[in-house]
């Protein structure tokens, strides 16, 4: 138990990291501003709170009802149901700021992101670390910057 409570901690704060990297970068591109710069560390330590509480609990939940499905379907259907539910809490925190429904996508790409880190540090194949970042925050460029 001591060691799942320390991974989930660890992939939180990798997550809340590349997370915040990767709307820093977002941001960078769209406006070619360096405000973002000072509002980086709140931000990091929002999203760091949310994916700590909310995606570490659900992570735990979705490891201990897949943990009992096919072995070789374990990284797919964790990393689909990481995504279902960062989109759920995306979907949350949308309603309180209605005007904004940006988060939704963004919370998604989290718990994709968490799942990702989560599934590289049980493995720890190096590869797809390189594999994983370039693929989530490519797409994520691709989109934000399309709008």
């Amino acid at each position: 138990m001591k060691e799942l409570i320390g991974r989930k901690l660890l992939v939180s704060i990798l997550t809340s990291f590349i997370f915040s990297a990767g709307i820093l970068l977002v941001s960078f591109i769209r406006s070619k501003d360096f405000f973002f710069l000072f509002i980086l560390p709140f931000i990091t330590i929002y999203a760091g709170a949310i994916i700590l509480v909310y995606g570490s609990l659900i992570s735990i939940i979705i490891e201990k009802f897949i943990k009992k499905a096919d072995k070789k379907k374990i990284p797919v259907l964790y990393i689909l149901f990481n995504g279902f539910f960062g989109l759920i809490g995306g979907l949350i925190l949308d309603l309180a700021d209605e005007s904004n429904w940006e988060l939704a996508p963004l919370g998604g790409l989290c718990g994709l992101t968490y799942a990702l880190i989560d599934i590289l540090i049980c493995t720890r194949f190096k590869i797809h670390i390189i594999l994983t970042i370039l693929l989530i925050y490519g797409s994520l460029l691709v989109s934000l910057y399309l709008q």
